[in-house]
């Protein structure tokens, strides 16, 4: 071997890679639990947005924010189970109203039918009055004009009749003079006043 070429290297093993991996994460939680306090609880989900939330949630070590995710996850079990219990009253509550809920629709139904049958008969009368109306407006017109045609014939009737009778009086007037003239009485009775 010459002077000039260096050593070769000697490839790792899985085992010896995965142990300094292992090495340099301890490593690092080190440094991280000495720079934060072991029991730093400040809750940042809704205080911090964005970067800022993911840069402090990397602060914390792992085990912390295991332990932090169990404990809101156990809260959150707890408050579903509340709920739960909440929704079966409220579920209970709701079936016997239900009930009760039937009954009062059932009597407005009536209601509303009653109404609708007021109505109804409401606007009967009304059409039946408005429609008696008209008729009795529509007889008073008929009986009018019937009783002026039946006055005008009447007028008419008595012109003729006085006419009549005026020409009856005038020839019996007539009929008279020249009954008179006629007869020897008047001639008589003439001669002896001329």
């Amino acid at each position: 071997m010459s002077a000039d070429k260096p050593p070769a290297k000697r490839l790792q093993s899985q085992a010896e890679r995965d142990s300094q991996g292992l090495a340099a994460r301890k490593e690092r939680d080190r440094v991280a639990d000495a720079a934060i306090p072991a029991n730093v609880e400040e809750e940042l989900t809704g205080n911090y947005k964005g970067e800022e939330l993911a840069g402090r949630r990397a602060l914390r070590p792992t085990d912390q924010r295991v332990a932090h995710l169990e404990t809101r996850v156990d809260g959150v079990i707890s408050d579903i189970g509340d709920m739960r219990a909440e929704v079966a009253s409220g579920m209970g509550k709701i079936v016997g109203s239900v009930g009760e809920l039937a009954g009062e629709v059932k009597g407005l139904a009536m209601v509303v039918a009653n109404q609708g049958q007021r109505e109804h008969a409401t606007y009967k009368a009304t059409l039946e009055i408005d429609t008696a109306e008209k008729k009795a407006e529509v007889e008073v017109d008929t009986a009018t004009k019937k009783a002026e045609v039946e006055v005008g014939v009447a007028k008419e009737k008595d012109e003729i009749d006085a006419k009549k009778e005026s020409r009856s009086r005038t020839t019996k007037i007539i009929a008279g003079v020249i009954a008179l003239l006629t007869s020897g009485t008047f001639l008589g009775w003439l001669l002896g006043r001329l």
